[in-house]
């Protein structure tokens, strides 16, 4: 990204993903990040789901909450097996993660994926 710090609020109101998602990833500032996938989520648009997972990585906890949430919120299963791995990060985003991940469509998710699924969220009732 410039200079320009991107217009999240804008970009949402105007419904563009595309640019969107360009502020999610804003290398200069974690809000900016954190309100693009906040704003992601509730377009519900499924182009959005790869940024999304790959913002679960961010540096910044918040960034990655707000990712969690996001994905949650447009329900696509792409999103499980990375919602999964999200539940062995820090707490808040664990239990996110496990809050969101009941929300998404998981017809496709292979046998070891629901196994591991499962054996974490046992662990997350006693963390």
């Amino acid at each position: 990204m410039g200079l320009i710090k991107p217009d999240v609020k804008e970009l949402a109101e105007r419904r563009d993903v595309e640019g969107l998602i360009e502020a999610l990833h804003d290398e200069n500032d974690a809000d900016v990040r954190k309100a693009a996938a906040k704003a992601l989520g509730q377009t519900g648009d499924v182009r959005a789901v790869e940024p999304l997972i790959v913002a679960l990585g961010d540096m910044y906890e918040d960034v990655c909450k707000a990712a969690v949430e996001a994905l949650g919120q447009i329900g696509d299963a792409r999103a499980v097996k990375s919602l999964i791995a999200a539940l062995e990060d820090g707490w808040t985003i664990r239990y996110n993660a496990a809050k969101q991940r009941d929300k998404t469509d998981d017809t496709y998710v292979d046998e070891s994926t629901a196994q591991r699924q499962k054996s974490l969220e046992v662990a997350l009732q006693y963390s």
